[in-house]
C-alpha cells in the first residue's frame, strides 16, 4: 500500500513538471510590438531618409525611442519627419548627443495630444533625414543600434516591445578609368622607301639643273 501511494506521489509529480515544462516553451507571448530599422546602402553625397518601422498588435499612444549611430562614418541624422502611419500626432521632439562621434546618441519622443493612437499594423512611423560627408564614407558597414524602447498603450501601460537593429552600408564609387592615348599607327615599311625615293629624285634634279647652269 506504502509502495503504491508513492508510485502516485511519482508519477503526479511527473505530470506537474511536464506541464511546467510544456508552459514554458509553449506559453511565452509574442512581444505587443516590433521596432525595426532597415538595411542601408549609403552613396557619397548623396542625402536620405532612414525609416523606423513598427509592427504593433495592440494600439500604441506614444514612445520614447533611443538608438545610437557612428558618425566618424559621414553618417549624420539631421531630422525626423512623421508618416502616413503618424499623421495626428504631434512633431516628433528630437535630441541628439555628439559628445562621443563613435556613438552618437539620439532620442526621439513621439506623442499624441488628441489621443491619436498608432493603430495595429505594420509600417514606418518616422522618417530620419540624414546626410553623408563623402570625405569620410571610408567604411563597410556600421550598426544603428537601438538603447532604449519605451511604448505606451491606451492607458499609459508599458508595452512589451522587441527591436532590431538596422545596417549601414558604405557604397564608394570607383574611382575614374583614365582614357586610354590615342593610338598613333606606325609608318610602314613601304612608305618609308617610298619617301626615301621621293628625296632621292628632288636631290638628283637639283644636281641635274646646277649642272647645266654650270
Amino acid at each position: 500500500m506504502f509502495a503504491y501511494k508513492l508510485t502516485r506521489q511519482v508519477i503526479l509529480l511527473i505530470i506537474v513538471f511536464s506541464l511546467v515544462a510544456l508552459f514554458s516553451v509553449y506559453g511565452q507571448t509574442e512581444a505587443d510590438c516590433l521596432l525595426s530599422f532597415p538595411h542601408v546602402l549609403l552613396q557619397t553625397n548623396v542625402a536620405g531618409s532612414l525609416a523606423l518601422s513598427l509592427d504593433n498588435s495592440v494600439p500604441v499612444a506614444g514612445l520614447q525611442v533611443r538608438f545610437t549611430y557612428d558618425s566618424t562614418t559621414g553618417f549624420r541624422v539631421t531630422e525626423a519627419n512623421l508618416t502616413s502611419r503618424t499623421e495626428g500626432f504631434a512633431t516628433p521632439i528630437l535630441s541628439i548627443n555628439a559628445q562621443n562621434p563613435e556613438k552618437v546618441e539620439v532620442l526621439i519622443l513621439l506623442y499624441s495630444l488628441s489621443g491619436t493612437t498608432l493603430i495595429p499594423g505594420s509600417g514606418a512611423i518616422l522618417d530620419f533625414n540624414y546626410q553623408l560627408e563623402s570625405d569620410n564614407l571610408n567604411f563597410k558597414e556600421s550598426r544603428v543600434s537601438f538603447r532604449e524602447t519605451l511604448l505606451a498603450g491606451l492607458n499609459s501601460e508599458q508595452l512589451t516591445v522587441d527591436s532590431q537593429n538596422g545596417t549601414l552600408l558604405a557604397q564608394i564609387p570607383p574611382l575614374p578609368t583614365p582614357s586610354p592615348a590615342p593610338i598613333v599607327p606606325e609608318p610602314s615599311n613601304f612608305w618609308l622607301f617610298s619617301g626615301g625615293l621621293l628625296s632621292l629624285c628632288i636631290l638628283w634634279r637639283k644636281l641635274i639643273k646646277t649642272r647645266y647652269r654650270l
